[in-house]
């Protein structure tokens, strides 16, 4: 229900700024752009070149979340033993966490997930099989995610302090080494690019830090919005997380360290909700492993609630028309995007002998996605 929902969404909500911006790195793609690493672009290039249509583009932001469920209801079976439904449950959770079910958006967070889930997982079946194989095929896929978004290293983070908790740092010099070339590859882009992407993410977008009771309340809101049922059970059952199994704590570790490290930037930088994503499927199967199964059908129950919140009123605000919304001040908002073809068109008459300027990157790339 949820897949049927995504497709749908994915076909009819027009194409964001930020999108038309990553469409652009698929048109042509490179070792880098401005202000992240280059993944997005290299999974957008096979399907622009075949069609832009938006329900297209968007597959893998769609499919990510299914595969997620999927990975978490293989290993619950396969690695960890568990019943059927137990393995049922929880690949439930992953599919019906709000942002999962209408986030269908094709971002530099869509590969992040895919390769940070990915990654947690072979990194977990490493630590239960003691396999340095696998600790450096979790280091490849790191690497991969780094290439999508730096927000990856938490996630090495993580896999360092299982090291260091379990005295096996030989287990985190194999993931080090699988991921080195991709860093090695994107610190050479950078040097010949002056930087752009270590200045936009580590520099310039941090103008507006500083001390601020908001962005902790935030950061809790955004915390019980994704998961408040299942952190909730992760504090209550904390001593049944199997802290002394390594593959368990490869999975406590893996949502833990990130939540803790964002939980001390809180008080001075605003954290996104998209930048917790990655780490929840980690979450889903520590509270899977501990819970009893009245408690994971609770827990999937609410989540069932909420997405049907979400997904009725989506529904009808797509089935109305956008001029509903004149009298909103968020009307040129949606107009810009939802109208950009219109927009294009009354426009052209003016464009010869002109130079067509925007504001932002974002806004001049769906001019030009807008006028193709």
């Amino acid at each position: 229900a949820t897949l049927v929902f995504r497709v749908w969404l994915s076909a009819v909500a027009p194409i964001t700024v930020d999108e038309a911006y990553f469409i652009l790195w698929g048109r042509a793609p490179a070792l880098g752009f401005y202000d992240h690493p280059p993944m997005v672009g290299w999974m957008l290039a096979p399907l622009a070149a075949v069609s832009e249509a938006p329900w297209l583009l968007r597959l893998p932001a769609v499919l990510v979340p299914p595969l997620a469920a999927l990975g978490a209801w293989l290993a619950l079976r396969g690695w960890f033993g568990r019943d059927e439904d137990t393995a049922n449950l929880a690949a439930l959770a992953v599919l019906l966490v709000p942002m999962n079910v209408w986030n269908v958006l094709v971002t530099t967070d869509t590969p992040l997930v895919m390769f940070s889930v990915a990654s947690l997982l072979v990194f977990a079946r490493a630590a239960q099989k003691g396999s340095n194989g696998r600790f450096l095929a979790a280091g490849v896929l790191l690497g991969l995610a780094f290439l999508s978004k730096y927000l990856a290293v938490l996630l090495g983070l993580a896999y360092l302090a299982w090291a260091m908790a379990s005295r096996k740092p030989k287990a985190f010099l194999f993931v080090f080494l699988g991921g080195l070339p991709f860093g090695l590859l994107n610190l050479h882009w950078n040097y010949e690019a002056c930087w752009c992407n270590v200045m936009f993410n580590a520099i310039n977008r941090h103008g507006d830090a500083g001390l601020s009771w908001k962005t902790p309340a935030l950061y809790v809101a955004s915390l019980a919005y994704l998961a408040a049922p299942l952190l909730w059970y992760a504090w209550r059952h904390r001593r049944r997380l199997g802290w002394e199994d390594p593959a368990k704590r490869a999975l406590v570790f893996s949502w833990l360290v990130p939540l803790v490290v964002f939980t001390a930037l809180s008080p001075v930088k605003r954290i996104g909700l998209h930048w917790l994503l990655s780490f929840v499927p980690a979450l889903v199967l520590s509270v899977a492993l501990a819970l009893e199964r009245r408690q994971l059908i609770l827990s999937v129950k609410i989540l069932a609630g909420l997405a049907v919140l979400h997904m009725v009123p989506i529904a009808v605000i797509a089935a109305l028309p956008l001029e509903t919304w004149q009298s909103s001040r968020f009307y040129p908002r949606l107009v810009f995007p939802g109208r950009i073809a219109e927009l294009m068109a009354a426009a052209a008459p003016d464009l010869p002998g002109t130079v067509l300027a925007a504001d932002s990157y974002a806004s001049a790339a769906l001019l030009a996605i807008g006028g193709a």
